[in-house]
C-alpha cells in the first residue's frame, strides 16, 4: 500500500512552523533526484573522515559513542529509505526532499571540532532514522482505505514539524558567524536543542503508539471477518 497524497506531508508540516523556523528550513531542492546520492556521498566522506582522525565523541552521560559508528548508521538509513520506496506502488521520492536536503547539508559541512561533530552527527542519525521510519509508516497507514488515515496523519504531521524545527534551530546555530558560535551556549548543551530533541522523542512515540493502535483495529477487523466467515460455513454444513 502507498499513500496517495499529492502534496508531501513534510511541505504541509512546513505550514505550522513559525516565520523564523520556515525562512531556516528553506533548504536547496533543485536537484531532488539525486539528494538521497548526495547524502550517502556525504555520509560516506564523513565517515572516513571519523576513521582517518579516530574520532570519539563523548556524551553529557559520559558515555563514548565512536562517530564512524554514526555515520554508518545513517548510511544504512539512507539504504532502507531507497529500498522501501523501490517497492512502493505510488512512490514520489520528491515528497520527502525537504528533510533529506536539510541532512545533506549538515554533513556537507566542514566540521573540524570533534565534540561539535559528534552533537550534530548523533541528531542526523536520529533524525534519518526518523525520516525512514515514517516514511514506512506512510506507505502503510495513509491508504484510502485505512479508517484511521486522518487521526494518523495528524500524528506524522506533528512529528515532522518537530524534526523541522529541530533542523531550523540546528541551521541557525551553523550560519552564525564563528565568533558569535564560540561565544553562543556548545551545541550539545544548548537548551533549544535538547527540548527540540525532546520534542522529536515524543512525537516517535507518538507515531508508534498510533501504529499499534491501527494494527489492534485490523487484527480486530480480520478476527470479526473471520468469526462471519466460520458462522456461515458452519451454517452451510448444517
Amino acid at each position: 500500500m502507498a499513500s496517495t497524497a499529492a502534496v508531501s506531508l513534510w511541505d504541509t508540516a512546513v505550514a505550522s512552523l513559525t516565520d523564523e523556523d520556515k525562512q531556516s528550513i528553506d533548504f536547496s531542492r533543485t536537484d531532488k533526484s539525486t539528494i538521497l546520492e548526495d547524502v550517502l556521498q556525504a555520509a560516506e566522506s564523513k565517515k572516513q573522515l571519523c576513521l582517518q582522525k579516530r574520532w570519539k565523541y563523548t556524551k553529557k552521560t559520559g558515555h563514548v559513542i565512536i562517530l564512524r559508528d554514526l555515520c554508518e548508521k545513517m548510511i544504512k538509513w539512507v539504504q532502507k529509505f531507497k529500498e522501501i520506496g523501490d517497492v512502493a506502488v505510488q512512490y514520489d521520492p520528491s515528497h520527502a526532499s525537504l528533510p533529506w536536503a536539510a541532512v545533506r547539508f549538515f554533513l556537507q559541512l566542514s566540521v573540524n571540532d570533534v565534540q561539535m561533530f559528534g552533537a550534530m552527527a548523533e541528531g542526523l542519525e536520529t533524525v534519518t532514522g526518523q525520516i525512514t521510519r515514517c516514511h514506512l509508516y506512510e506507505q502503510l497507514y495513509l491508504s484510502p482505505s485505512s479508517s484511521a488515515r486522518v487521526d494518523f496523519e495528524s500524528l506524522l504531521l506533528r512529528h515532522y514539524a518537530g524534526i523541522l524545527t529541530y533542523l531550523a534551530t540546528v541551521k541557525r546555530y551553523y550560519t552564525k558567524s564563528t565568533i558569535r558560535r564560540l561565544g553562543a551556549s556548545v551545541f550539545e548543551t544548548s537548551a533549544s536543542v535538547d527540548a527540540c530533541l525532546c520534542k522529536i522523542a515524543a512525537g516517535r512515540d507518538e507515531v508508534e503508539r498510533g501504529a499499534r493502535l491501527i494494527d489492534s483495529d485490523l487484527l480486530r477487523g480480520i478476527d470479526s471477518t473471520a468469526r462471519v466467515i466460520d458462522s456461515t460455513v458452519t451454517q452451510t454444513q448444517a
